[in-house]
């Protein structure tokens, strides 16, 4: 092995976890050291951040910008998957701290989930009880939507937007999407355009990032323009939803149908509370990103990036320089 990857370093990472996605196996570490002899991958117990640790990276998903302050040594973080918006963009531009995500690491397990709520809207099983009683199930009859009669907004044009796309080809749905960019691509559209046709959509798909252009981007002012009964599944970034407005919403028009994906960590927050106990929402624990062939797709593009950065090369999927 050439000599540059004798230079000692530590890496923290917080992938120990009892959720099996996000629990880094023994055997993986053991083989990152055969192949790094001098690197040396130390846990953080994020439930204790006391001391100052002298890691040079930190590889994860849950560092927030408490952890940051005790990693004066910092020089690269790498996120294990796509979203970085647990960190102030003012922090890591003061300490020029490296920044790469995961990109596209679970568009397709994304994507499925995506699929599997707007197939529900033809049938609503999810957020139903006492199924097996098909006379109750009658009275809710009017609620499905076939998907070739429902006209979609998906809100949001990346990785997981281009799959949805396809799929509506092959299908042949009526499917639009929301884009900040000028694309001359069809079924494209602008916010002026999405405010103005928001009553016209059956169902409506939240893919979209975080970032402070789409903080709070679903509020009340865009809830009232839609139909009382539409359908929306809400995968994007919780923060470009406004809870308070949505439940509202949900609250008033309850042939609406809400499929929403969340992170637990806002679970005891009020508004979320009351949220959770409405019976037309369907809330999964933010598992949409959730698939068996994560760490093998993981480590190969840490791996990679760590050669690059013992060589003091540029490293892949840059957020920050």
């Amino acid at each position: 092995m050439s000599s540059n990857f004798n230079r000692k370093i530590k890496i923290l990472t917080d992938f120990k976890s009892k959720l099996e996605m996000f629990n880094l196996d023994k055997n993986e570490i053991n083989k990152l050291n055969k192949k790094f002899p001098t690197i040396k991958i130390e846990f953080i117990n994020l439930n204790k951040i006391k001391k100052e640790y002298d890691a040079e990276i930190y590889w994860g998903t849950r560092i927030s910008d408490k952890i940051l302050s005790k990693c004066p040594n910092l020089k690269w973080i790498h996120f294990g998957s796509v979203g970085v918006d647990k960190l102030s963009h003012k922090n890591l531009k003061n300490r020029k701290i490296l920044i790469s995500n995961s990109p596209g690491i679970n568009s397709e397990s994304v994507f499925n989930l995506a699929i599997f709520f707007l197939i529900d809207t033809t049938k609503k099983f999810l957020n139903k009880k006492n199924l097996i009683n098909r006379l109750k199930y009658e009275k809710n009859f009017s609620e499905c939507k076939d998907l070739d009669n429902q006209k979609i907004i998906v809100l949001g044009y990346g990785n997981i937007a281009k799959k949805l796309q396809k799929f509506s080809r092959l299908f042949n749905l009526n499917m639009n999407f929301l884009s900040s960019r000028k694309l001359k691509i069809k079924n494209i559209i602008n916010k002026i355009k999405l405010t103005s046709s928001l009553k016209n959509y059956d169902t409506i798909i939240n893919l979209l990032r975080f970032n402070e252009k789409n903080n709070n981007f679903l509020t009340k002012d865009l809830f009232d323009k839609m139909k009382k009964d539409v359908n929306l599944i809400l995968i994007g970034r919780l923060k470009t939803i406004n809870i308070k407005d949505l439940y509202n919403f949900l609250r008033i028009n309850k042939k609406a149908t809400c499929y929403l994906d969340a992170l637990p960590d806002i679970y005891n927050e009020i508004n979320f509370q009351k949220l959770r106990k409405l019976d037309n929402i369907f809330i999964t624990p933010h598992i949409g990103g959730y698939f068996k062939n994560y760490w093998i797709n993981q480590i190969s593009i840490f791996e990679n990036n760590l050669k690059l950065f013992i060589k003091n090369k540029k490293i892949k999927n840059l957020i920050y320089e």
